[in-house]
This record gives structure tokens, sequence and C-alpha cells, in this order.
């Protein structure tokens, strides 16, 4: 991200979805993001998470800042889809949300 020329947009499989969640809560480069890619995410709060995985709790539950998709399955072992449906409702802006990145109904990753 800091060596990144241009807009940037991430593409998180995983864990990874968590770490841009925590990244998005504490950065100053936001405005150099176009959006995300979350695919997988996993819920590090759930009792079937692996032991050992630590510093992603808590899962971070605001909509980004930026444009994002979340891709998530019905029988993914790390995350209920339950709580797939509610990370992705708080990750994901509306369509008519407007970012600082994307004016109402308009296109995020020009």
């Amino acid at each position: 991200m800091a060596d990144a020329d241009g807009p940037v947009v991430f593409a998180a499989h995983s864990l990874g979805c968590a770490l841009v969640a925590h990244w998005a809560a504490s950065s100053k480069q936001l405005t150099r993001v176009r959006g995300a890619l979350l695919v997988a995410p996993s819920d590090v709060e759930a009792p079937s998470y692996p032991a050992g995985t630590v510093g992603f709790a808590p899962m971070p539950l605001r909509k980004l800042p930026f444009s994002s998709i979340v891709v998530a399955s019905s029988d993914d072992e790390y995350v209920a889809p339950e709580r797939a449906t509610q990370l992705h409702r708080g990750v994901v802006p509306s369509q008519s949300e407007s970012t600082p990145d994307r004016p109402p109904g308009g296109n995020p990753l020009k």
C-alpha cells in the first residue's frame, strides 16, 4: 500500500478480510483506496475458529469508508451464514451511500 503509485483496490481472503477492516478503522490513507473484494471472511470470534490467531478480535462491524464486495458461502467452516450476513452489512456501503471516493450513485472504480 505504501509503495503503490496510484489508487488501490484490496483483494482479501479469510483472515485478510479482518485485516482490511482493522486497517480501515485506523488508517490515514483511506482516500487512496478505491474498493475491496473480501472473500470468505473469517469470524475470529466464533467458537469454531482455530486457536492461536490473536490480535483480530473484536471483529470490526463498521461500514468500510470505501466501496466493497463480500463473497461468502453457506458452508464455510470459519463463518456461519448469519455472521457472514452481519459482517456483510457492517462492511459493505449501500448503493446509495456516499463515501469520500464515491458520490451517491457513482461508480467507485473509476
